[in-house]
């Protein structure tokens, strides 16, 4: 199947420890408290905690019941990003490129014309005659 290809077996245990400890209650499913738990002790912003979570466990909780077992965790883990994701970093990398050019064509464009500026004769020629 599709894991196949990304997960060899060796990490399969790998990520079912991870998994397991996770796990805080041993019911089998990662829910947000367990995922609250282990993230309290990286983040201290209760806020920012509790909207990691919320993503986190809505990424990886495809039958979207609120928990996640190991087989959508190691989904989730395993699956490349969502095309969406790929193809929104794409279009921004594209956007950045684009207003770079754009900046740097306008700043030729600029230097053109004070060098075109400079080159123009004076309206009235200073002579030395009256």
């Amino acid at each position: 199947g599709m894991l196949g290809e990304f997960i060899t077996s060796n990490d399969v245990e790998h990520l079912f420890s991870v998994f397991k400890n996770l796990d805080k209650d041993k019911n089998g499913f990662i829910d947000k408290d367990e995922v609250m738990q282990v993230l309290g002790d990286v983040i201290g912003d209760v806020h920012q905690m509790n909207a990691m979570c919320t993503a986190i466990i809505d990424q990886m909780d495809f039958n979207k019941d609120g928990k996640i077992d190991f087989d959508e965790f190691m989904s989730a883990l395993a699956a490349p990003p969502s095309t969406e994701a790929l193809k929104k970093s794409e279009a921004q990398a594209n956007a950045d490129a684009k207003a770079k050019e754009d900046a740097k064509a306008k700043a030729e464009v600029e230097r053109a014309e004070e060098a075109k500026e400079v080159k123009k004769e004076p309206k009235y020629a200073l002579t030395d005659e009256n």
